[in-house]
C-alpha cells in the first residue's frame, strides 16, 4: 500500500492534524474554497435543509441520512404507511364487528331491556313494552345454513286463526283509533326469516298496511311514497341477505328490526 500523501488525510472526513499556524494540514486554496461552497447555506428552495459538509449531514449518523432519506419521512413511513400497508392485504373482513352469538333467551333479554329511540313515526313500530320482540330458540348463527339460508327451509307459521284472533285482541288494547282489522296486518317484529319466535305475542303486532290518514287494505294500490307493511317486507328481505351473505351476524340484524326497522330502511333500503 502506497503512503498518503503527506498532510493528507486517508478517510472520507476532515483532517485532526493540525499546521503550525493553527490552519488544518493538507487544505489547499482550492480544497478550501470548495469546502466553504459546501458550508454556505443554500439559496435555493431547500435552503431551509441543515447544511453539508462533505458526503453526509454532520447532525445525523442515521443510515437513511446517508442514503438522503430525510428521517422524520422514514418515521413516519413505519407508523403510518406499514399498518396501512397490512390492513390493505388482508382478507375482506366484514364492515360490522361480529360478537359471539347469543342463546335465545339471552337475546331475549336484550331486546327487552333496550332503551329504544326511533326515528320514524309511532305507527311503524309496536309498543315496545308489549312487543319488544323474541327470537327462535330453534335458529342460531350456527345452523343459519341449515335454516333460515337454507331455500327448501320452511318457517312454522301459526295458523291464520291464531293470527286473527291475536290481533283482535291488541287491536282492541291499543290506543289507535282506526280498529278495522282487514287495514292490518299481524306482523312479526323479529320476521320468520331473521328467526323471530312465530307464536310468542311479544313478537306480534298489528302493523298498518297503509297510513292512519291512508289506510289501505292487503289488496292495496300501496303507493312508493306511503311507509307500511310493504316497506317492513322489504327491511326484512334486504337484512335476510346480509345474514345470509355473512355481513351481519343473525343477532345483529334481529336487533336492528327489532328495534327501529325504519332506520334500516330509510339509510339501506332507499338508498
Amino acid at each position: 500500500m502506497l503512503p498518503a500523501a503527506p498532510g493528507r488525510d486517508t478517510r472520507d472526513g476532515d483532517t485532526n492534524h493540525q499546521r503550525a499556524d493553527g490552519g488544518p494540514s493538507g487544505i489547499t486554496g482550492s480544497t478550501r474554497e470548495f469546502r466553504n461552497v459546501l458550508d454556505a447555506p443554500s439559496k435555493d428552495k431547500y435552503s431551509s435543509r441543515p447544511p453539508f459538509r462533505g458526503r453526509y449531514p454532520v447532525h445525523s449518523r442515521h443510515p437513511l441520512r446517508r442514503r438522503g432519506l430525510p428521517l422524520a419521512r422514514s418515521r413516519r413511513f413505519w407508523v403510518v404507511g406499514v399498518p396501512a400497508l397490512v390492513f390493505s392485504v388482508l382478507p375482506g373482513l366484514p364492515a360490522h364487528a361480529q360478537p359471539a352469538d347469543e342463546s335465545a333467551a339471552a337475546m331475549d333479554a336484550r331486546l327487552a331491556a333496550a332503551t329504544v329511540t326511533r326515528v320514524g313515526p309511532s305507527y311503524l313500530y309496536p309498543s315496545h313494552k308489549t312487543a319488544p320482540g323474541v327470537v327462535s330458540p330453534d335458529i342460531s348463527q350456527v345452523n343459519i345454513d341449515q335454516t333460515i339460508c337454507n331455500l327448501v327451509h320452511k318457517s312454522i307459521r301459526p295458523p291464520v286463526s291464531y293470527t286473527n284472533n291475536l290481533k283482535t285482541k291488541q287491536l282492541a288494547a291499543s290506543h289507535a283509533t282506526d280498529k278495522t282489522p282487514a287495514h292490518y296486518e299481524e306482523d312479526h317484529l323479529v320476521s320468520l326469516e331473521l328467526g323471530g319466535h312465530p307464536r310468542d305475542p311479544r313478537n306480534l303486532w298489528p302493523e298498518r298496511w297503509g297510513t292512519p290518514r291512508h289506510p289501505l287494505t292487503h289488496l292495496g294500490p300501496f303507493p312508493a311514497h306511503l311507509v307500511g307493511a310493504i316497506a317492513k317486507d322489504k327491511t326484512e328481505n334486504a337484512l335476510h341477505a346480509e345474514v345470509c351473505h355473512g355481513t351481519l351476524t343473525l343477532r345483529e340484524a334481529q336487533f336492528i328490526i327489532a328495534t327501529d326497522w325504519f332506520k334500516y330502511y330509510r339509510d339501506k333500503v332507499l338508498k
